[in-house]
Order: C-alpha cells, then sequence, then structure tokens
C-alpha cells in the first residue's frame, strides 16, 4: 500500500460520504421542489424564485470571507502552539471558532437590519406582489439565520467529520421541506415556502449546535476577530463573484424575460444543483485532507505536482459526465413539475456549466504552485464584469439561455487563464489532456445532439438515452481517458488494505489483559491524562507511553510495520481541535514517523473511543487498575527520533483558508 493510494481512498470515502449526504439532500430538495410546483404555476414559482434572493444574499454577505479567514486563522494558531513545543490543549483553535461564530452572529445581524431598513425599494426592485414587503423581511430574517447555520455545519466539515457534516447538512432540508408542507396545507403560497426556510434554517442550527459543541468554545477575543475581518476582507471579490454569478441569474433573466420564463429557469436551475453539490463534494474532499500527514507521504512519493494533477483529471471525468446525463435525462427528471414546465428541459444541463466552471476556477488556484491570490482575487473580478456584460448583451438576445450562456463564460475565461498560467509556470502539473478536455469535448456533442432530436418520453426514448450514456463511458475507455490498469490496482491494494473494522478492535481489545485493556480504555475512552495514569500507577512517564505504544501496535495489527517513537502515543490520545492535529501530525511525518503508520493508528484510536463500555474487559467488569510493567517488546530498537519542534520547510504546504472557493 502506497501512501499515495491511501490519500486517494480516503479522498474517495469522502467524497462518497458527501456526495451520499448531497444526494439525499437533492432527493429532499427535490421532493420540495415537486411540493411547491404542484402548488404553484410557473409565473408564481418565477416570483418565488427572485424573493429567495433576499435570503440567499442575506446568508452570503452576512458570512463574506467569514469562512475562509477563521479557518486561516485556526491553522496560523495552531501552527504556532506546536512550532513552539508547547502542550496542546485545544482551548485557542476553540476560542477562534467561538469568536469567528460569534462574528457570524453579529454580521448577520446588521446585514438583517439592512435589509429591513431598504425593504421597501427592495420589494419594488423585485416586482409588484401582494404583501411584497412581507416576503423581504421574512427571507432577512431567513438568511440571517441561514448564515449562522452555515458556519456552524462548516465546523465539522474543516474538523474532517464527514458524516456529522452530513447530518446536519440534510436536517435543515428536512426541517424546511416539513414547515413548507404544513404551511402551504394552511393556504400560504409564496410566503409560506420563504417562511418555511426559515424556520428549516432555525432548527437546523439548534441540530448543527450539538454536533460542534466540542469543537466550538464561545468567547470573544478581538484580536481573533481582528485578524479574521481582516483576512475575510480579501475574500470579498471571490464570494460576491460566486454569487452574484451562480445565484443572482433569476434577476437578469426577469429584466429580460416574463415571470413564466422566470419560472422555467428556476426549476431547471434546482434540478442542476446536483453539479453544484458534485463540485461542492470534490472541494470539501480534497481540501481538508490537503493538510493530513497522508498528504505528505502522497507528496513524497509522487512528488505535489502528480499528487494534484490526479485531482484535476478526475474532476474533468466525473463533471464531464454529469452534463452529459443531465442533459441525456433532463425530458425524464421535468417528469416531476406540471407540462407547463416542459420548456425548462434544455436549460438543465447548461447552468450545470457555471457551476463545473466555477469548480476549474477553485482547483486552477488551490492547485498551482504559484498560489497567487491577489491574481485570484483580480480574476473574480473580472468574472463579475464579464456576467454583468455578458447578460445585458446576451440577455435580450436569448433570454434564460444568455444568461447562462454569460454565467458559464465568466467563470470559464478565467479559469482558462490560471491554468495557462500554472502550466507556463516553473512548476506545471503533469497533466494528462486527455483526461481534461475528451469528457468536455464529448459531452459538448452528445447534449446538444439529444436536445436537438429530442427522444422524447417513454420506454423507447429511456433505451436511446441509456444507449448514448453507455456510448459515452465507452468512448471515455477507447480514448484511454480512465486508466484501467492503474484503476484495478488501486482497487486491490485497497482491499489488501481494509479499515479498522469495529468487530476486529472490539475482539483484539477483550484478548488483552485486564491492566492493558483498562489502560486504553482510560487514556482513550474516559480521556484521562497521562500524567493521572503516572500517579495512579507508580510508573514513569516513559513507561505508560510505550507501554501504550505496544499495545495500539497490537490492536492494530502493525507488528511488522516500522516502528515509531514512544512520543506519538500522546499525538494518538490528542482530541483537540483539527488544525493543531493535523499540523501535529505533519510536524511528526517530517520528523521520520511512518504515515502509513501512523494513519493507521489514528484509525484504530479513533474506533477505541466509540467501544462500549463493556466491550474493554472480557467480561464487562471494571478491573482494579495494576502497575505498569515495561516490557522487552516495549523497547523498540531503531526507532526514530521524532521531532515535535521545527518547520516544515522541506514541503512547501500554502494554506490561506481556501477550501470554500
Amino acid at each position: 500500500m502506497t501512501g499515495l493510494t491511501r490519500f486517494y481512498g480516503r479522498v474517495s470515502r469522502f467524497v462518497t460520504i458527501y456526495s451520499s449526504a448531497m444526494g439525499m439532500q437533492l432527493v429532499l430538495g427535490l421532493a420540495t421542489t415537486i411540493l411547491i410546483v404542484r402548488n404553484l404555476d410557473p409565473a408564481a414559482y418565477g416570483v418565488l424564485g427572485l424573493y429567495l434572493l433576499v435570503p440567499s444574499t442575506v446568508m452570503v454577505v452576512a458570512n463574506i470571507g467569514l469562512l475562509q479567514a477563521t479557518n486561516y486563522a485556526i491553522f496560523q494558531h495552531a501552527g504556532e502552539n506546536v512550532a513552539a513545543g508547547q502542550v496542546i490543549t485545544g482551548d485557542t483553535v476553540k476560542r477562534v471558532l467561538g469568536t469567528g461564530l460569534l462574528v457570524s452572529v453579529v454580521s448577520g445581524t446588521l446585514v438583517c437590519l439592512i435589509v429591513l431598513a431598504l425593504s421597501p425599494e427592495l420589494a419594488s426592485a423585485l416586482g409588484k406582489w401582494p404583501h411584497a414587503q412581507r416576503l423581504v423581511v421574512l427571507g432577512a430574517a431567513s438568511g440571517a439565520v441561514a448564515g449562522i447555520w452555515r458556519f456552524v455545519t462548516h465546523m465539522l466539515h474543516y474538523a474532517r467529520r464527514p458524516v456529522a457534516w452530513a447530518v446536519c447538512h440534510i436536517s435543515r432540508a428536512l426541517f424546511s421541506f416539513a414547515a413548507i408542507v404544513i404551511l402551504l396545507n394552511n393556504g400560504r403560497s409564496v410566503e409560506g415556502v420563504i417562511l418555511g426556510f426559515g424556520i428549516g434554517s432555525l432548527a437546523g442550527v439548534a441540530f448543527s449546535l450539538l454536533f460542534a459543541r466540542n469543537n466550538v468554545k464561545l468567547a470573544f477575543d478581538r484580536g481573533f476577530a481582528r485578524q479574521i475581518l481582516t483576512v475575510a476582507r480579501s475574500w470579498i471579490s471571490i464570494v460576491l463573484a460566486y454569487h452574484i454569478i451562480l445565484g443572482c441569474g433569476i434577476y437578469f433573466v426577469s429584466l429580460n424575460a416574463g415571470a413564466s420564463q422566470v419560472g422555467l429557469y428556476s426549476l431547471a436551475l434546482s434540478i442542476s444543483v446536483v453539479a453544484q453539490y458534485a463540485v461542492s463534494a470534490s472541494i470539501y474532499s480534497s481540501g481538508p485532507m490537503k493538510r493530513s500527514s497522508l498528504r505528505v507521504a502522497a507528496v513524497r512519493e509522487r512528488g505535489e505536482g502528480q499528487a494534484d494533477a490526479y485531482l484535476l483529471e478526475g474532476y474533468s471525468i466525473v463533471m464531464g459526465t454529469i452534463v452529459v446525463f443531465l442533459g441525456v435525462f433532463g425530458n425524464e427528471v421535468l417528469r416531476i413539475a406540471p407540462n407547463s414546465y416542459a420548456g425548462a428541459a434544455g436549460l438543465i444541463p447548461l447552468l450545470a456549466l457555471p457551476a463545473i466552471s466555477r469548480g476549474f476556477f477553485a482547483f486552477t488556484y488551490s492547485l498551482s504552485a504559484r498560489h497567487d491570490k491577489k491574481l485570484f482575487q483580480r480574476l473574480g473580478g473580472v468574472a463579475l464584469v464579464l456576467f454583468v456584460i455578458g447578460s445585458f448583451l446576451l440577455g435580450p438576445l436569448w433570454k434564460a439561455y444568455g444568461i447562462a450562456v454569460a454565467a458559464t463564460i465568466a467563470l470559464a475565461i478565467p479559469a482558462l487563464i490560471q491554468l495557462v498560467l500554472m502550466q507556463r509556470s516553473a512548476n506545471p502539473l503533469p497533466l494528462h489532456w486527455r483526461r481534461i478536455l475528451v469528457p468536455l469535448v464529448l459531452a459538448a456533442t452528445i447534449v446538444p445532439l439529444e436536445i436537438e432530436f429530442n427522444h422524447g418520453i417513454g420506454w423507447g426514448a429511456i433505451a436511446v438515452k441509456v444507449g448514448l450514456m453507455i456510448a459515452f463511458l465507452v468512448a471515455l475507455l477507447v480514448f484511454r481517458v480512465i486508466p484501467i490498469g492503474k484503476a484495478r490496482s488501486v482497487v486491490r491494494q485497497l482491499r489488501s488494505d481494509p479499515r479498522p473494522n469495529r468487530g476486529g478492535v472490539r475482539q483484539r481489545v477483550r484478548d488483552l489483559a485486564p491492566s492493558d485493556s483498562e489502560l486504553l480504555r482510560d487514556l482513550l475512552r474516559h480521556r484521562r491524562t497521562v500524567e493521572d495514569i503516572v500517579a495512579e500507577r507508580d510508573a514513569s512517564e516513559r513507561a505508560v507511553l510505550m507501554r501504550f505504544m505496544t499495545l495500539m501496535r497490537s490492536v492494530a495489527e502493525l507488528d511488522g510495520a516500522p516502528p515509531l517513537d514512544w512520543r506519538v502515543s500522546r499525538y494518538l490520545m490528542f482530541t483537540g481541535p483539527y488544525g493543531e492535529r493535523d499540523n501535529w501530525g505533519r510536524r511528526l511525518v517530517m520528523g521520520g514517523a511512518d504515515p502509513l503508520t501512523l494513519d493507521r493508528l489514528e484509525q484504530v484510536a479513533n474506533r477505541l473511543r466509540r467501544l462500549p463500555p463493556w466491550a474493554w474487559t472480557p467480561n464487562g467488569d471494571p478491573k482494579p487498575p495494576k502497575p505498569i510493567v515495561v516490557r522487552d517488546e516495549d523497547h523498540v530498537d531503531g526507532s526514530p527520533e521524532v521531532a515535535l519542534v521545527g518547520a516544515d520547510s522541506a514541503l512547501d504546504f500554502v494554506d490561506d483558508g481556501g477550501d470554500d472557493v
């Protein structure tokens, strides 16, 4: 098993979890959409789409740059603690998160108050509708609450807790759906939908805080707040460009078309959101893992350029497949809505392109060795200007289609500029261009043909469309876009290196001597300190740490793996914030620890923390503590001296909190 294989295996696992969560959210979103379109005609649905701009804009503006800035502050302070050789308590990083959360609450409140003050003007700008000003007020409050929910759930994402993130992300969609069902049944239409989303966001905040409570300490620190706000300013152009291009196109459509066309655009955007989810899953999965110790192993084996090239190539293949699927099966998906919405089919794959272009724009920045943030910010501004100009030029000509084309061009051109500059730099990515270009060229060929000939619906049409999808996948194999040989090799390696399963770990713990089992239980499940164990068992600190390391290697079945210094034991016991954990783990690897062995021990430690109380002794009864005996096997000859202090200058990991780009 290579470090690169395990690194991408972990990324793939995260992609699966994030994609599954977003898939469930998509199902709930489609259910909500079906519910709404069955109660609203296209004109009313278009009005709803316009007024939903208020909560989405408030949410984005309230959090503008705060997610990235807080993440940046976390890793700065985590790095300082480790580099200084201090004892890591995690309190500092929790206070950074708490400060960021409070800043988000204050920011959301201020933005909400500004919108309330401007509600008459905003209601007039969004068009005449009964109770328009009330809709703006409800949207402002809903958006402020959604901003807090977004910040809290991102704590879990950065903490590499994808399952917790998934549960919290789905919870908001579920709560919103339930609220909208009740409100629509009570006769509320557009107002009920906006209020339902607000109620769902409020319930989602409370639910998400239950999961994130151990990652945050509610305490306001002026220094941290100043640092967060300073960094946040540098993200304003990027975040605004994303929101206006991807989220506000519906307003530009309303300037050039009637309410019915706006409704078709809004429905197509709701369905094409699957592309946005796929982009987010790709970025969410690869971002936090770039700071892990496994990343160091992957870079050492193949170089940072090769490791990053695989990410960009895989992204292109997945996105091309999604566009083809949306283009081929658009008519079938639209069967969720009445026949009056049939004109949205051609817009579905077209509206997926801006989201995909956004992903290329993000990856060509984050994967570039140049990592030119100023250029990235300027190109974000350029993208916004291109979109506005393109909307006013193409909107009157092609209506909703013109706005979608303008959004695609606006993000694709900056992405292409970054890609060219990246490949012309001193450290270009070793890309296989056919893996980048062939999926996109095939999608650009198949989708227009399907839309032009319009095979319609029915079993015969479905058979033709399935054939088109199969032809697309076969073409990827023919052009060697998908490297079958390498894929098989990776799968074989991953099968030969399965993750520690709960049953096996539990059995190996029950096979331990009672005193050894209790030692692991005290240090991992009960989270007692080493100092407490030293005092209780009358043993030296080194003896406790050495015995702990020996037991961990035994439970993880790593007897034949490269040795680790006994000082790594404290790292395995650490349960503090992810920023400090990642920095500490990377420095352990830079100091000589084997990353694959370290990663396996981390997984086993996490399993042990979740074992039930009865699993820790042969009969489930507590045993009196016994003295720690240092045995011969605890002395690992040739164990590398792992440096817990010092900079990792041998590898340059650039981190400016840009996972959400």
